[in-house]
């Protein structure tokens, strides 16, 4: 009678113990597909940040060509007023050396 008590309570023990091992299999399995869909998700937003961070640098790079392109702009249109200012002086001076010498002075 002992042995059997002890031999049902072997049995349930190893049933206990062998569903215990398939739910530790079925975990395992489990977490290893958790694992692989996260590193799949990271893969993928790692590349979607590349391909932001290269935009980043086209569009920063760009705009970095269009405000060098602004300012020579703008200095060749600042040249360009300083040029005119210096050729109206002269002309202005041409012309009060032209009214002085035809004896028509315009100033004074």
């Amino acid at each position: 009678r002992k042995m059997t008590d002890w031999r049902a309570t072997y049995e349930q023990k190893c049933r206990e113990l062998q569903a215990l091992k398939e739910e530790h299999v079925e975990y395992k399995n489990s977490m290893e597909q958790v694992d692989k869909q996260l590193e799949s998700q990271l893969d993928m937003a790692t590349k979607k940040a590349e391909r932001l961070e290269n935009r980043l640098e086209e569009l920063t790079r760009r705009i970095d060509a269009e405000k060098q392109k602004v300012e020579m702009e703008s200095k060749g249109e600042a040249q360009l007023r300083r040029t005119i200012e210096k050729l109206e002086e002269k002309a202005r001076l041409l012309q009060f050396q032209h009214d002085k010498v035809a004896g028509f002075p315009q100033f004074g």
